[in-house]
């Protein structure tokens, strides 16, 4: 038996015309090994890419299969001083799904490129997550003096729901060129990206990140407060009790304490 397979030309862009594979197998150990539809087709043909769109629960199923993957988006944030007192990144979650709101950090805060503030998500399982903040805190003891990028406190929501809220990945390039390419009403979602130097390493891709320009607003259902620690979970819980932060405990999807996921 001939089994043909036809990939269209964008597959491999090398080539000009659609590449076909000639594959003689026994008919038996097809029928052993293959679903029967794969044996009564004799040849497979996809359609065009741009359209090949998924419904959500079999897109949820295809991200389930992957243990690289997420259908969440992550944003981490973490204790600063503000107006000269220093509010700890338990504080600082809550007062965000208080508001219902993540404000976009600026060049100065952060590492956003251009005139417009940015609030910056990882596209990364929870795991992924933890290994990020574990090998920032690596990082630390070695170069006491570098600045602190994660602490493991944020909120998590559905990827789907902050891209129909105007999030995009980011692009991951050298910063120069980008902007040569890029209108700079969207330079906020450069990252600056250069492999060129072994000695001089400049890439943040393994954050996956997505930005959403200025500021996001939320609903509690979405949200899922991701903290630290057993204490963080703690003082969340005993702060949830608090007048000002009615209504927040019993309104969002859920609590996950990472260290529990990580050690």
């Amino acid at each position: 038996m001939c089994l043909i397979i036809i990939f269209p030309n964008y597959f491999f862009s090398a080539f000009s015309h659609a590449l076909i594979i000639y594959y003689t197998i026994i008919y038996g150990e097809c029928k052993a090994r293959f679903p029967a539809s794969c044996i009564l087709k004799t040849s497979i043909s996809v359609g065009d890419g741009e359209n090949m769109g998924l419904k959500h629960d079999i897109w949820l199923k295809r991200i389930a299969e992957r243990t690289d993957l997420s259908s969440q988006l992550i944003h981490i944030t973490k204790g600063r001083e503000i107006n000269g007192t220093f509010v700890d990144g338990v504080e600082i979650i809550l007062n965000i799904l208080r508001e219902r709101r993540l404000y976009g950090t600026d060049t100065e805060q952060g590492f956003i490129i251009g005139d417009r503030k940015a609030v910056c998500f990882q596209d990364v399982p929870i795991y992924s997550l933890c290994q990020n903040i574990y090998a920032d805190e690596m990082y630390q003891q070695q170069n006491p003096d570098s600045k602190v990028r994660y602490i493991g406190v944020g909120l998590m929501l559905p990827k789907t729901y902050v891209y129909r809220k105007g999030g995009r990945p980011v692009i991951y390039d050298k910063k120069d060129d980008a902007k040569r390419y890029l209108d700079k009403n969207v330079w906020w979602r450069i990252v600056n990206l250069d492999l060129e130097d072994n000695n001089s390493i400049i890439d943040w891709s393994h954050e996956r990140e997505w930005r959403v320009a200025e500021s996001i607003d939320f609903e509690l259902e979405y949200a899922t407060a991701l903290l630290s620690c057993p204490n963080a979970y703690s003082l969340f819980i005993e702060k949830c009790k608090q007048k000002e932060y009615e209504g927040i405990l019993e309104g969002i999807r859920g609590i996950v304490n990472i260290g529990s996921v990580f050690f």
